[in-house]
């Protein structure tokens, strides 16, 4: 381990060729990038469920980011892990079951449930409805149901879509780590 001392008063003195204007542009970047770990989990947590992980710990990485660093953004920034996970699990499997005609249980294992049963919870939790009903009416309209939560329980009515991140044009590269 290496250290360094020297007097306190040192602190105080002005450090030459310092500037106001780069202190605040850094400082404007720091925030950014701190307002940015949302949407940066939600596009890394895409990712991750298709190389087929999708847990805190696997996020953090891609995000190099200590684990406990990651949920302390995510708490300054007003959600969690699991509420990040959930926006993106519910947002695929929608994708899924209106785009694809693949089964339930490729369905929950894409998104990395180990059972059927558990999707399924989870999908009647988030939209008020199975996954096959929700298939069926979206099919049957020719589209997504135009409104899922009519008539649904009052935690799937609180439920409020991310912003888009899911199509995106733009290299992984870039739209994990945007540059400024």
């Amino acid at each position: 381990m290496a250290a360094m001392r020297f007097p306190a008063y040192w602190l105080d003195r002005p450090v030459a060729g310092a500037s106001a204007e780069r202190k605040a542009l850094a400082l404007a970047r720091l925030e950014m990038f701190q307002a940015g770990v949302v949407m940066r989990s939600y596009r890394g947590l895409r990712v991750l469920l298709m190389s087929g992980k999708c847990s805190g710990d696997d996020l953090a990485q891609l995000l190099d980011l200590h684990r406990r660093t990651l949920n302390r953004r995510l708490r300054e920034a007003g959600t969690t892990f699991q509420a990040v996970l959930d926006d993106v699990r519910f947002e695929v499997a929608r994708q899924q079951l209106l785009y694809t005609d693949q089964c339930m249980d490729d369905v929950a294992a894409s998104l990395g449930y180990s059972a059927v049963a558990p999707f399924m919870r989870s999908f009647r939790r988030w939209s008020g409805t199975t996954p096959g009903h929700w298939r069926r009416r979206a099919t049957h309209h020719n589209g997504p149901p135009t409104s899922l939560l009519d008539g649904k329980p009052a935690e799937a009515q609180a439920w409020k879509a991310p912003r888009s991140y899911l199509v995106d044009p733009i290299p992984l590269r870039d739209r994990l780590w945007p540059a400024a």
